[in-house]
């Protein structure tokens, strides 16, 4: 009907068919708008979105992906950090994956820091605790000069002996914590730097607790799981959160590892053995128990975890 009524249309010559010099109209799904069917679609912009990946920044701008693939993501004015770059999936990976690399000074600075930590704990500070026994007899013994009376200088003794050895677990403990905060510090602070250099986004191993940060490292191919000194590192991950927050899940998980220590024969290692199954199974964070060589064994698992930090993740 719209053509029927345009006489200029009806005595117009007819197109041949084929390629014409203006577009085909819609007219049975858009009679209104008359949209074009065979127009070339617009291009859409190049552009992609950039955010640095510092908590709280927020900091945006946009890149063609020429420039991020050939020379990089740009940095936060703020920060001085790459920063995350949406790439489409066929770069993604080319750019967003993440690599580490250990270096040789990174690998020193790390084991110094804990031969640091070790030598001056155990000489500066458990040290004082290595004579309790002796102490507690001479206490006994003077008890027993001062009154006569055998049965006071025994429970002097015995009283002595108990304070000490209450001390002595409350800084060790103390010593045990630090020691894992000394490792999570510095393998965060390692990651969170290659993350920057990779351009990502730095609050997913910022924030992230044990688990998060073994799986942040199985997810460049290092199972620390595999490793012979990861029994004691999540063991030393155990107790120092039993130290810092008591009866928990931490203790629980700690004292079923002691159960199965028993059950392979074993003496129960961090906790107070009572001697009978119904007494140790109402166990909690008061009756752990540490010995002289909890501390170095810790330290020596902390140490072998630097000592085996592959020099390039994922390995080449």
């Amino acid at each position: 009907m719209f053509l029927a009524g345009n006489p200029k249309l009806i005595n117009a010559p007819r197109l041949a068919s084929g390629a014409k010099p203006y577009a085909r109209l819609d007219l049975e799904r858009q009679p209104m708008s008359a949209r074009a069917l065979d127009r070339p679609k617009k291009q859409g912009t190049r552009l992609l979105k950039a955010e640095c990946g510092e908590e709280g920044c927020g900091y945006t701008v946009r890149v063609a992906a020429k420039w991020v693939k050939e020379v990089g993501a740009p940095l936060c004015p703020r920060h001085g950090s790459p920063m995350a770059v949406d790439l489409p999936k066929d770069g993604a990976e080319q750019i967003q994956g993440v690599s580490l690399y250990f270096c040789p000074f990174n690998r020193r600075y790390a084991l110094g820091l804990v031969d640091a930590y070790e030598n001056e704990v155990t000489n500066r500070v458990l040290l004082v605790f290595d004579n309790l026994v002796q102490e507690a007899d001479d206490a006994a013994d003077q008890s027993y000069a001062d009154t006569g009376d055998e049965g006071t200088a025994r429970e002097q003794g015995f009283s002595v002996y108990s304070d000490l050895k209450f001390v002595r677990d409350q800084v060790t403990g103390l010593a045990i914590a630090g020691l894992y905060h000394l490792w999570e510090r510095r393998i965060k602070e390692f990651l969170v730097g290659e993350y920057r250099h990779c351009g990502k986004p730095t609050g997913k191993v910022f924030n992230a607790d044990f688990r998060k940060l073994e799986a942040v490292l199985q997810e460049v191919h290092w199972p620390i799981k595999t490793e012979a000194f990861y029994s004691d590192l999540n063991r030393l991950r155990l107790v120092a959160n039993v130290v810092k927050h008591g009866d928990g899940g931490s203790c629980k998980e700690l004292l079923k590892l002691e159960k199965e220590l028993e059950k392979q024969g074993k003496a129960p290692d961090m906790f107070f053995d009572f001697g009978h199954p119904w007494a140790n199974d109402r166990r909690g964070s008061s009756d752990l128990s540490f010995e002289r060589e909890h501390f170095p064994r810790f330290a020596n698992a902390v140490r072998r975890f630097f000592e085996q930090f592959p020099e390039r993740l994922p390995p080449r």
